[in-house]
């Protein structure tokens, strides 16, 4: 679920405009450290989010900072979602391939 949540986080990140303001709920099934979620590439998310929050003329206060990585977070998932051309693992892989 970590790795899925950061290929979430980094097709907001790609997308020219910030997402949009919601309200999301935080009592869902899945939690998980930000340790858990960043993994070794921790360090980066964060400053590719903070970088993000800088360039969306944000804050990079915490509370932003975790504001604006829910949103995306948010976004990615509901674009990997609902994208009907994602099927497996292995479809996954391909479209990063294509986008590198």
């Amino acid at each position: 679920m970590n790795i899925l949540a950061r290929w979430a986080l980094c097709t907001s990140l790609a997308e020219t405009i910030p997402p949009p303001p919601a309200k999301i709920p935080t009592d869902g099934n899945h939690e998980m450290s930000w340790e858990v979620f960043g993994g070794r590439q921790a360090d980066v998310l964060l400053a590719l989010v903070k970088q993000r929050c800088f360039e969306d003329g944000l804050g990079d206060d915490e509370e932003t900072v975790v504001q604006q990585l829910r949103l995306h977070l948010h976004r990615g998932l509901s674009y990997l979602a609902g994208d009907r051309k994602l099927r497996s693992i292995a479809d996954l892989i391909e479209r990063a391939d294509r986008a590198a």
